[in-house]
């Protein structure tokens, strides 16, 4: 694997939680205002250390005049190395394209990962905690997935934290592996990892995956269709809204008053950015400077 810089490092050390935890998440520009809509909902939780992987570099800027460049990193072509080309920066991928390559990436840096996507509202303090007590009290569990379904038969690979073992770096892996030989282009990373999953051995008496119930770690079906949490008076840890129709979804979350940034400072920042861009300036995450070299 390509070297990182020390820059790049020393922003992970920097958000690092207790027992080498980080919380992260993989975002482009065009979903930059749920972005910061998964910051500000983490922010009212009490936790301030992240890590907000940049699929380009116009999410990156926008970060830094946000304020958030202690918390931000854009992803270079090194990291994607091995990854077929339409991965690449600048190329039109989704984050979804590679957030298992980033993901295994820092399991080699004896990382465990929290890993939310940027649809994810948090909603409770200690949510961090509660899902390291439950590695912690079983040692054979080497990741908990929130549950697709009510019934358990699929697992969201859109949120959960997954410790550094070898078995986990092998299951991403072979998720890479069967991205880049997947038969339907229009398959994303997130799919081909869910095809690894089914590959793991998935009875509980030894199992190494376990998941989270949908009453404290709800999906959209289950807290806006089914409303399962509310029907029983439950405050969930968090809301992942990845099912919900993108073009209705930013009202939705409006609606359950899920929403908590102001559209025209975001705005404000679409305009610095546009300005930063077109100046003859040159940007450059410090983190990055020496990598492409």
């Amino acid at each position: 694997m390509p070297s990182v810089p020390e820059a790049m490092t020393d922003k992970i050390n920097a958000n690092l939680q207790p027992q080498r935890t980080l919380i992260i998440t993989i975002a482009d520009y065009d979903n930059r205002e749920y972005t910061y809509n998964w910051v500000e909902s983490l922010k009212r939780t009490n936790e301030t250390r992240f890590i907000i992987f940049c699929m380009d570099e116009k999410m990156h800027q926008h970060l830094k005049h946000a304020g958030y460049e202690p918390q931000s990193i854009l992803i270079s072509n090194p990291w994607l190395h091995g990854l077929p080309k339409k991965t690449q920066q600048g190329s039109g991928a989704h984050w979804s394209d590679v957030s298992s390559f980033v993901i295994q990436r820092l399991l080699y840096f004896d990382i465990t990962v929290l890993f939310a996507q940027v649809d994810t509202v948090w909603l409770a303090p200690r949510t961090r905690e509660y899902l390291r007590t439950f590695l912690n009290i079983r040692l054979e569990t080497h990741a908990i997935f929130q549950e697709a379904q009510v019934d358990k038969v699929y697992l969201n690979t859109g949120f959960f934290i997954m410790r550094p073992t070898e078995a986990m770096k092998r299951l991403l892996a072979d998720a890479v592996y069967i991205q880049n030989h997947r038969v339907k282009e229009q398959e994303s990373e997130q799919e081909a990892l869910s095809v690894a999953l089914q590959h793991m051995p998935m009875d509980i008496r030894y199992s190494k995956i376990s998941s989270l119930d949908v009453m404290h770690f709800p999906n959209a079906h289950s807290y806006f269709t089914h409303r399962l949490p509310q029907s029983r008076g439950v405050q969930p840890y968090i809301v992942h809204t990845s099912y919900l129709d993108p073009d209705k979804k930013k009202e939705i979350l409006k609606d359950h008053d899920l929403w908590y940034i102001d559209d025209a400072y975001c705005r404000e920042i679409d305009n610095q950015v546009q300005q930063s861009l077109e100046s003859p300036t040159i940007h450059t995450d410090p983190a990055l400077a020496n990598e492409e070299n």
